[in-house]
C-alpha cells in the first residue's frame, strides 16, 4: 500500500503527475486479490480518486482521441481555436497568462464558458469544460 500511496501523492500533490493507475489482480489467489482490492479502494477513497473500469477508461480514451483542437490563432489580446467532436467530461487547459496579460474570459461562440485556475508543474492554467464543439475565444487583459 505504501507504493500505491506514493503514486497517488505524486499524481495529486505538488508534482502534478497525471495518469491512469491500472491494477491487475488475478483471481487465482483470492486472498491476495481481495487484499489488493481493499488497498486500492482505501487509497482511492482517502485521496478522492475516482475508480473506473477498464471499459470506462477505454471509452473515454477513444472519445478523447477523436476530439480535435485545431486552427489556433494568436492576436494581441486573444487566442482562438476550434474544438470538434469533444469527449464527454473533457477539461481543457489554457495558460492563464499570455505575455503580461491574464485571462479575462473564455467563450464558445457568444456563450461564456466558466473556468477555474490550477497550477500544474509551476504553470498557471485556466481549466474549463470543452463540452461543446465550436470556435473558442480566450480573451486576455
Amino acid at each position: 500500500q505504501a507504493a500505491l500511496n506514493t503514486l497517488v501523492t505524486n499524481a495529486t500533490g505538488a508534482n502534478g503527475y497525471y495518469g491512469y493507475l491500472t491494477v491487475l489482480a488475478h483471481l487465482d489467489n483470492l486472498a491476495i486479490s481481495n487484499q489488493t482490492e481493499a488497498a486500492v479502494l482505501a487509497v482511492a477513497s482517502a485521496n478522492d480518486i475516482p475508480v473506473v473500469s477498464a471499459a470506462q477508461a477505454q471509452t473515454f480514451w477513444a472519445a478523447r482521441a477523436s476530439t480535435s483542437v485545431s486552427n489556433p490563432t494568436f492576436a494581441a489580446s486573444t487566442v482562438t481555436f476550434s474544438i470538434t467532436n469533444p469527449a464527454a467530461n473533457l477539461l481543457m487547459l489554457q495558460p492563464a497568462k499570455y505575455g503580461s496579460k491574464t485571462i479575462a474570459s473564455i467563450k464558445v461562440g457568444s456563450t461564456t464558458v466558466p473556468y477555474g485556475t490550477q497550477t500544474i508543474n509551476g504553470v498557471s492554467y485556466a481549466v474549463f469544460p470543452a463540452a461543446a464543439a465550436g470556435s473558442y475565444t480566450v480573451t486576455y487583459q
